[in-house]
C-alpha cells in the first residue's frame, strides 16, 4: 500500500548498493516503487552503486545498471566503505528541505510502514522501525529471481 500522499512528498531516498544481486535489486526497486517513492526525482533521490575498479563492463554491472536505468541520481563510484556511504549522505541530507523525510534502505532491507504514518510522523516526526531477518528453517537463502520470472 502507498504511503499517504502527505508523506510522499515530502520523501527523499538515499541508498548505496552492490552489484551483487541484480535480481533482488529489481524487487527492491519496485518495492519503494509500490509505497509511492519517487525514484524518478534527481532532487529527491540519490543511489550510489559500488562498481569495483576494472568491473564497469561486466554483466553484474550491466544488469545492475539496467535495473536502475528508472531511478533517477544514479553514481558509480568504486571505493565502498561506511566513512564514504556516510559522507554522500550527509550531503545529499545537506540538500534536502528541512523538512523531508529520508528514505534510506540497505539494498536488502524492505522498509515498511504502520497504518497511521501520518499519525506517528505528526507526533514524532520521524518513523521508527523494528528489523525482521528473513531466514529459512534450513538455513538455506534460495536465488533471488527477477519479479515475474518465477521460481528458480
Amino acid at each position: 500500500r502507498p504511503l499517504p500522499k502527505s508523506l510522499r512528498k515530502r520523501l527523499a531516498f538515499f541508498a548505496f548498493v552492490t552489484m551483487d544481486e541484480p535480481a533482488m535489486l529489481a524487487h527492491w526497486v519496485a518495492w519503494y516503487e509500490a509505497l509511492g517513492v519517487d525514484l524518478r526525482s534527481p532532487a529527491r533521490t540519490r543511489v550510489w552503486v559500488h562498481v569495483p575498479r576494472g568491473e564497469a563492463g561486466a554483466p553484474r554491472a550491466k544488469a545492475t545498471m539496467a535495473v536502475l536505468a528508472r531511478v533517477a541520481g544514479v553514481n558509480a563510484t568504486e571505493t565502498y566503505s561506511s566513512p564514504v556511504k556516510q559522507a554522500l549522505a550527509n550531503a545529499f541530507m545537506d540538500s534536502l528541505p528541512r523538512d523531508a523525510l529520508l528514505v534510506y534502505p540497505d539494498s536488502d532491507e524492505f522498509f515498511a510502514y504502520p497504518c497511521d504514518v501520518e499519525a506517528v510522523v505528526a507526533r514524532d516526526g520521524a518513523v521508527h522501525g523494528h528489523m525482521v531477518e528473513r531466514i529459512a528453517a534450513n538455513w538455506e537463502f534460495r536465488d533471488v529471481v527477477a519479479p515475474g520470472a518465477g521460481a528458480p
